[in-house]
């Protein structure tokens, strides 16, 4: 199995450099499995709903977290969410 890791994502900057380059890096490496870290996507404090939305879109299949999530109340609502 290959996995393509990715992280720690922070900031307008961390996320634009995945948004653009994710999609040729799965075309050239041919990972079957996806990781972002993405506690740090929104500016570095969490990420958001809308910030999860663009990175599963882009080719992530899961997303992980860590300490900071705790530290955003609108990251903590995201959890309890699944993607479908």
């Amino acid at each position: 199995m290959r996995v393509l890791f990715l992280g720690d994502i922070v900031g307008r900057s961390g996320r634009v450099a995945v948004l653009s380059h994710l999609p040729e890096l799965k075309r050239r490496l041919a990972p079957d499995f996806v990781v972002i870290n993405g506690e740090n996507a929104a500016g570095g404090f969490g990420i958001t709903e809308k910030i999860c939305n663009e990175l599963y879109d882009a080719g992530a299949d899961v997303i992980t977290t860590g300490t900071t999530l705790g530290t955003s109340a609108r990251s903590s609502s995201i959890l309890i969410e699944s993607r479908g």
